[in-house]
């Protein structure tokens, strides 16, 4: 006898042709950089159907600076929803039991590089297959404005979702991630790169591009670019050239060859036919220790572990869009495969063009800070010494990435030490850099041999303690700054929103030729000098010597610099272990007007990887009233001044160890009266330290010239300080005498070189550090 079988009817069929864990959908294909959208994405379960108190998650690489979603305010910016769509039933089905969905927002909700998560928990109930979960980021529907997307162009950003369909909390992946084209936003500002710098009679090469609000280059379809270059010892010597933008391209490199010594001016003129844009640059033409500066990125991860686009795409940004004459490719060494570390070593090989653009490949070695931190190797000649030494023994940190068969790390060169005892054999073909990123540097590790330079700045933030730290403890290390680029923009790139919040450093190198072996070794000699991301020039030097140099000296040491920037300093300083030695305010020496000030504030909270601050100001000036404001060293369009009535400013900005300004020009500056409110948070909202309620009276400013307040964290500050009316110079030279006849005091009980580098700041905030001169006083 025959037995029936119940079952609702048809839906056998429906489920053999469903994917078993479900599929994603979007609403769109394509988003523009850094604009405010409302964005559907579509969960349509499997054939598995979810049980009762299942999940889904949909992630995003931590990288992004996307909008930080929240659930709890459903008409502000970047509210996420979730809503559930039952399908209708088959006959003889019973509709699903869900009685709702919970849905949050966590930055560290899985695993990297996919750690930001929107997740969303079923309550009280199970999903069909077939059911759909709407998950809305920027839900306007409540009249919020909408979400705001990631602030850097991708060629294929992903949303990638997981889901537990049993209830069980072990979560798979939907297979076919949700691919989006990030594009840029129309053009907003000219950019023009020289290197600020050269000889009479050196070309010296100029990158020309359009970028948008987020700093992202543009395209254009047809322009006329024209060259117009005027200056000389007797200001006589002029040049003007047209050329024709390429249709499609995003920059346009040039170069220029003043034969004429003296101070030059290049103006820049795009005119597209519908719109004209307009900048012009200082080029410094006359003697320097090399024919011309070279600038050189020398940390920079593409998709093949955590960064933007591919090794590809980043070196020809490099080359092409940025006019870097030096990059080091440097791969996360315990996330890279051995396949894609076979084909980014290719493609390094393929763009390397000594004399004109030089890589280097690189990795990054990501120990913990308790057991040394990271440090980037660099290798400088043909042998590329990863992921294996020749014993077979692995050079990673350690081993884990998605494409592994077991779920735990595997370790390798572990700690620090172990990593040493792998290069030391031939220090002469590596360089290891010490920096501050997700894992901050230990200096309680130090390899004299393989350790030459420091890393001071990069899109991470500013990290001058650690230099200091590392001269106190008497190591010889110069300086440089690097990108830490994880957003496909090398060579200085702009900042984001978020973790990698002010613009990406670069090492100034003196060379006497661009070339892997001429490059590899001035680095190894530290003569280099840190930017904040600005192509500006810093030197310094002794006699004979120059940055980086160890020299022996006896009585009174005499000492040199020059620096060469944009938009005019405001400050240098020789400093030595301890801080300053000799210094010059140039707002002091220029004159303070009569009825300027300025409150500027900066530092980080911590050490360590989410360091930033931010900082919401509310200012009230009484006493006199304001004429003009102005705002400086506010990294994107998000950190904002609103001037209200009455005298009064609500500010909110972000520090990375950087620092903003507002200047203020007021009717009376004896008169005035300055009552700030400050409040500082963290990366997760939260208060950093109580709110403070600070005063200063101008005729304290007319007695000081300066009130400063210590606000904590790691550098954290306030301050109220006099300015010029004067011209900032855009160049300052000098000679100077440092009186010691003997040695200063030793450095930690030792007495190593003693080191005096130059620093240099610039009006908003733009900063240069030299190499030392390391100096050992003979009797």
């Amino acid at each position: 006898m025959a037995t029936t079988v119940i079952a609702p009817e048809g839906l056998e069929a429906y489920l053999a042709g469903l994917p078993f864990l479900g599929s994603l959908s979007a609403s769109t294909g394509e988003v523009r950089a850094g604009a405010v959208e409302e964005i559907l994405l579509v969960y349509e379960v499997g054939a598995s159907g979810i049980a009762d108190s299942g999940r889904l998650k949909i992630t995003f690489k931590f990288y992004s600076d996307w909008g930080e979603l929240q659930t709890h305010e459903p008409r502000a910016r970047d509210y996420v929803s979730a809503r559930f769509v039952p399908r209708a039933s088959f006959p003889g089905e019973s509709p699903a039991t869900l009685r709702r969905l919970a849905v949050k927002y966590d930055t560290k909700g899985h695993e990297r590089p996919y750690q930001k998560a929107v997740i969303v928990d079923l309550v009280d109930g199970f999903a069909r297959p077939g059911d759909r979960i709407e998950v809305r980021l920027g839900d306007r529907s409540h009249g919020g404005a909408g979400t705001r997307v990631q602030t850097f162009v991708e060629d294929a950003f992903r949303f990638r979702a997981y889901v537990d369909v049993t209830g069980t909390s072990r979560l798979a992946a939907v297979p076919g991630d949700i691919v989006l084209r990030v594009a840029a936003g129309p053009p907003h500002a000219l950019r023009v790169l020289t290197p600020r710098a050269a000889r009479p009679g050196v070309s010296a090469p100029v990158v020309v591009r359009l970028d948008d609000a987020w700093g992202n280059p543009c395209a254009l379809a047809d322009a006329r670019v024209s060259f117009s270059l005027r200056g000389g010892a007797a200001a006589s010597e002029t040049a003007s050239e047209t050329v024709t933008w390429v249709a499609g391209a995003r920059a346009l490199r040039h170069g220029v060859r003043p034969s004429e010594a003296g101070d030059h001016r290049l103006e820049v003129r795009v005119d597209s036919g519908k719109e004209t844009w307009v900048s012009s640059v200082p080029l410094s033409i006359g003697e320097l220790p090399s024919e011309r500066p070279y600038f050189a990125d020398l940390h920079v991860h593409a998709h093949d572990t955590v960064g933007t686009n591919s090794t590809a795409s980043n070196l020809s940004f490099a080359r092409d869009l940025a006019g870097l004459d030096v990059l080091g490719y440097t791969v996360n060494d315990f996330q890279i495969t051995d396949r894609d570390w076979t084909s980014a070593l290719a493609d390094i090989a393929r763009f390397h063009a000594d004399g004109r653009f030089v890589c280097f490949p690189g990795t990054e070695w990501c120990g913990n800070s308790a057991v040394g931190g990271d440090h980037n190797v660099v290798f400088l000649s043909d042998e590329v010494r990863f992921p294996n030494d020749a014993t077979g023994r692995s050079l990673r940190s350690f081993e884990w990435h998605e494409h592994m068969r077991g779920a735990a790390p595997e370790p390798g060169r572990w700690p620090l030490t172990a990593l040493y005892a792998a290069y030391q054999d031939a220090p002469e073909r590596f360089l290891l850099i010490p920096h501050v990123g997700g894992r901050r540097a230990s200096l309680d590790y130090h390899h004299p041999e393989l350790e030459r330079l420091c890393e001071l700045s990069s899109s991470w933030g500013h990290f001058e303690w650690l230099f200091s730290e590392a001269l106190a403890r008497g190591y010889r290390l110069g300086a440089s700054a690097s990108g830490d680029e994880h957003r496909g923009r090398p060579g200085g790139g702009a900042p984001g929103a978020s973790i990698f919040g002010v613009r990406g450093g670069l090492t100034g190198v003196l060379s006497p030729a661009l070339d892997r072996a001429a490059i590899g070794l001035a680095l190894r000699q530290r003569r280099t000098w840190a930017t904040t991301g600005e192509r500006n020039v810093a030197l310094v030097g002794s006699g004979a010597h120059v940055q980086g140099d160890e020299l022996e000296h006896a009585g009174p040491l005499p000492v040199r610099y020059r620096v060469l920037g944009h938009s005019g300093w405001e400050y240098v300083a020789l400093k030595d272990h301890r801080g300053v030695v000799w210094e010059r305010d140039l707002h002091r020496e220029l004159g303070y007007a009569a009825n300027r000030l300025r409150v500027r504030w900066g530092g980080a909270r911590v050490r360590d990887r989410y360091r930033w601050a931010t900082y919401a100001l509310s200012l009230r000036v009484s006493g006199t009233a304001v004429e003009d404001w102005t705002a400086r060293g506010f990294e994107h369009p998000e950190e904002s001044v609103s001037a209200l009535s009455d005298g009064r400013f609500e500010v909110r900005s972000t520090t990375h160890g950087d620092a903003d300004e507002l200047d203020l020009r007021l009717i009376s500056l004896r008169d005035a009266r300055l009552t700030l409110d400050v409040r500082v948070s963290g990366f997760d909202g939260q208060p950093w330290g109580e709110a403070a309620q600070l005063e200063v009276h101008g005729g304290a400013l007319l007695d000081e010239g300066r009130v400063h307040f210590d606000l904590g964290g790691e550098g954290l500050f306030v301050a109220v300080e006099r300015v010029t009316d004067a011209v900032l110079p855009l160049e300052l030279t000098g000679e100077l005498t440092l009186p010691w006849s003997a040695p200063p005091p030793a450095l930690d009980g030792q007495a190593p070189a003693y080191p005096v580098y130059l620093f240099g700041r610039e009006i908003g905030d733009a900063k240069v550090w030299t190499s030392p001169l390391f100096v050992r006083w003979t009797r």
